[in-house]
C-alpha cells in the first residue's frame, strides 16, 4: 500500500520545503500540468515503510 498526498503551494520555495521535510519517505512526485486558481499543485507518493 502506498500513500498519495496532494500539496497546494504558491511559490516554488514552499514546495521545496515540503519535499525536503518528506525526503526520507518520498517514492516519487509530480507537478500538476496547469495552475487552477491561486495555487499550484503537486502530487507526492510515499514509500511503503511498514515493517
Amino acid at each position: 500500500m502506498s500513500v498519495r498526498i496532494k500539496v497546494s503551494y504558491e511559490t516554488e520555495e514552499e514546495l521545496k520545503r515540503v519535499l525536503h521535510l518528506l525526503d526520507p519517505v518520498i517514492k516519487d512526485w509530480t507537478k500538476a500540468a496547469k495552475k487552477t486558481g491561486r495555487f499550484f499543485r503537486a502530487y507526492i507518493t510515499l514509500n511503503n515503510t511498514r515493517k
